[in-house]
């Protein structure tokens, strides 16, 4: 009684399995999986965010052009393809003043006193990126993609400009002398820093899509050629990066607002971009994107048998009825 009561127990979990193999082949066999290739065109707003706010986004933007393979399975969505992206976004520090001792040409010390303002910080970049998507249809129309996509750096520069003024303070003085350009005291004098060439590192980046898809258009090619559909698709979308972009290229030991010479030399002034100067040291810094995207989706022809096979058949009883050979054909 007991062998073959604890036999029914471990009979019963292997008929459960059976049962749910059989439905997931049955569910699969209902599936209607429809493959496409698509092209897609977007522009994003794109800036950089870092840990200790040194400097706040201010402008930027980039183009996406990409191609790549869409696997739709019932309501279930699937990318994954290939894009390049092309951009460039500013970074502005808030107004800075630094103040060190100089010598006049006479040889008396006053503190020389240095404003930079509209201190625009700017990186050009080039990504080359892997997507990998996955999502659902919302409705008749509507769609969802979440995912994340890999970019690698292929081009990228960064620079500097900014305005200066400077004064000058005599402790033995009453008053600040300015605007006095043969003493080097000027007011809103532009500087720039020369373009630096830099490699950005790798980026991982997470977010998703939200968006439409238009009604399909379908092309007639006769009655015995698959028909290729196309839709059209327009979503805006999201991105934030998970990985540091200036990991490998910053905290050298130049600073932000350089500077070199002094005395009887007249000053030279080196500008140097804030996520390259010593002052990032510790600091990770975030792409975040955000941007529209409009795709355009090629249906690929599904497999389905001929109509009229062009390979030769071997009909096996030549003299057979009309019915047996009308059988034949249509099992090919």
């Amino acid at each position: 009684m007991r062998s073959d009561f604890n036999g029914y127990f471990i009979v019963k979990p292997k008929f459960y399995i059976l049962l749910v193999a059989l439905a997931l082949v049955s569910i699969a066999s209902e599936a209607q999986m429809r493959n496409y290739m698509y092209l897609s065109l977007g522009g994003e707003y794109t800036g950089l965010l870092d840990t200790k706010r040194l400097a706040s986004p201010w402008l930027g933007g980039s183009g996406e052009v990409g191609i790549g393979y869409e696997m739709q399975l019932n309501r279930f969505l699937m990318d994954v393809g290939i894009s390049a992206s092309v951009g460039t976004t500013i970074n502005r520090i808030m107004d800075t003043t630094v103040v060190f001792q100089a010598y006049d040409t006479e040889g008396e010390q006053f503190d020389f006193i240095h404003t930079y303002t509209k201190n625009n910080n700017q990186c050009a970049m080039v990504y080359i990126n892997i997507p990998l998507l996955f999502g659902a249809k919302i409705g008749q129309n509507g769609y969802f993609l979440l995912g994340a996509k890999v970019g690698i750096n292929a081009y990228g520069t960064t620079s500097v400009n900014s305005l200066l003024t400077t004064r000058a303070e005599y402790p033995q003085y009453i008053g600040i002398m300015e605007k006095m350009a043969n003493h080097q005291l000027v007011s809103n004098y532009p500087l720039s820093g020369s373009n630096v060439r830099s490699r950005f590192d790798m980026n991982v980046a997470l977010g998703g899509e939200l968006g439409y898809n238009f009604h399909s258009f379908t092309r007639e090619t006769g009655f015995d050629v698959p028909k290729h559909t196309t839709q059209y698709r327009f979503g805006v979308y999201a991105y934030y990066g998970l990985l540091d972009m200036f990991s490998t290229v910053k905290g050298t030991n130049t600073s932000a607002f350089g500077h070199s010479g002094g005395g009887s030399e007249p000053i030279r002034y080196q500008l140097t971009h804030i996520y390259l100067s010593r002052e990032s040291e510790g600091v990770r810094v975030h792409p975040l994107s955000v941007g529209v995207r409009f795709t355009v989706l090629f249906k690929l022809p599904d497999p389905k048998n001929c109509v009229i096979c062009r390979e030769s058949q071997v009909i096996p009883n030549p003299s057979g009825t009309r019915r047996e050979i009308q059988r034949l054909i249509d099992a090919q």
